[in-house]
């Protein structure tokens, strides 16, 4: 039997511009009848225009977990996501607000159930020590086990340097000091919907990489929901003809949410897939918010998601089993699940995403430039080492 005997919600302010400032949930957890209680934390950051909603949302979740049990992880997780939609309800609160609690205080329970059991989160997902029913979430899966889906495990995960319009990319100065610190040979660059502005942001981009010599270096693209269908196509096609670029059509790994969330699945989406067979692979992100999207996405001609830490841990393992099991079935296609913007409010925060990322197979992570460029003496993480997520960790921002 899981409990929550006590959790708390904080706020924390924002350690640099970088960061938005985060929330935090610390809870105190039993595992059995007379077990000792087990301590959890979870840093996510406020990303958003209305933190106190967040906010909110998270007290909400904090206090129904403490009214909550459960026999397994995963029927904890079930029966307080049921009561905080009841919640949702009644008081007419926006499903992202709730989905976000939900995910702050799984991801502590998740940390102090890898605490009580003195295992990684990557050996507690490889023999379903949490008891995910997948069927029960998603019917496709009913009978299969985490394990049968999912990518091999990681423990080293890549860094995808996330490259936003502010960046300079004018000359190759700032990206030569990121290169050479952190031996980066993966770039995610954010665009803006305009085809001109972006094909020479692009150039500049794969200038800059061919001058410090990066080898073997490998690029997706941030659509930010600035396209039009068409728009994106002709990009593309810019891209495919242009001598300067003519090439790097087979160094993207993918495309990001390039339409408006409304426009994920219009019916001019549908129409471009179909007269675009070639296209790369495009994955939803910010559409990816309501439970079903992401099998749905699969089958109007995307190639998968992201993964963010406020979707939850749970929602995250199932979609990685949707795309996993669609890779089965026709492992030809660009099947993608890959790792989003973690959570960089702290060291902590950063871990424990970088050990979800590492379970679940994930092939990179993606962290944003502001974060690699910090002036402090000691870095906030070692970007390239997998680390457990139960170890003792400091209760505050790094």
């Amino acid at each position: 039997m899981i409990r929550v005997r006590r959790s708390s919600i904080q706020s924390l302010p924002s350690t640099s511009p970088a960061t938005p400032g985060a929330l935090c949930c610390t809870l105190q957890i039993t595992i059995g009848e007379n077990a000792s209680p087990v301590p959890g934390l979870a840093i996510f950051d406020l990303r958003g225009d209305d933190p106190q909603s967040l906010f909110q949302s998270a007290e909400q979740a904090a206090c129904l977990a403490t009214e909550n049990y459960g026999q397994s992880f995963f029927k904890f997780w079930r029966n307080l996501r049921d009561r905080l939609e009841i919640w949702k309800r009644t008081n007419d609160r926006q499903a992202a607000f709730a989905r976000f609690g939900l995910a702050l205080v799984e991801r502590a329970i998740l940390d102090a159930f890898c605490r009580s059991r003195e295992r990684s989160i990557s050996e507690l997902l490889q023999t379903n020590a949490f008891e995910i029913d997948l069927g029960m979430v998603c019917s496709p899966l009913k009978g299969r086990q985490p394990h049968e889906l999912m990518e091999v495990p990681r423990e080293e995960i890549p860094v995808r340097l996330q490259i936003d319009p502010a960046f300079d990319l004018s000359s190759a100065d700032a990206l030569q000091r990121l290169v050479t610190a952190h031996s980066l040979q993966r770039f995610s660059l954010e665009l803006q919907g305009n085809v001109d502005a972006d094909f020479e942001r692009i150039q500049h981009l794969v200038q800059a990489l061919d001058h410090l010599k990066v080898e073997r270096y490998r690029l997706s693209f941030d659509g930010m929901q600035a396209f039009e269908p068409q728009g994106l196509k002709n990009l593309w096609d810019r891209l495919e003809t242009e001598p300067t670029t003519s090439r790097l059509g087979r160094k993207v790994d993918y495309i990001e949410q390039p339409f408006a969330v409304e426009n994920t699945f219009a019916n001019s989406a549908v129409a471009l897939f179909a007269e675009w067979p070639n296209r790369p692979p495009i994955l939803i992100d910010e559409a990816d918010a309501i439970h079903g999207d992401c099998a749905r996405s699969l089958e109007w001609g995307y190639s998968g998601s992201l993964y963010r830490a406020e979707r939850g841990f749970i929602p995250t393992v199932v979609d990685a089993c949707l795309i996993g099991a669609r890779r089965e079935r026709e492992p030809v296609g660009k099947w993608t699940y890959t790792g989003g913007l973690i959570n960089a409010s702290c060291h902590q925060s950063m871990t424990s995403d970088t050990a979800v990322a590492g379970a679940l197979g994930f092939g990179d992570i993606l962290v944003p430039s502001q974060i690699l460029e910090s002036k402090s003496d000691e870095p906030m993480i070692d970007l390239t080492e997998l680390r457990e997520p139960y170890r003792e960790i400091a209760l505050a921002p790094a």
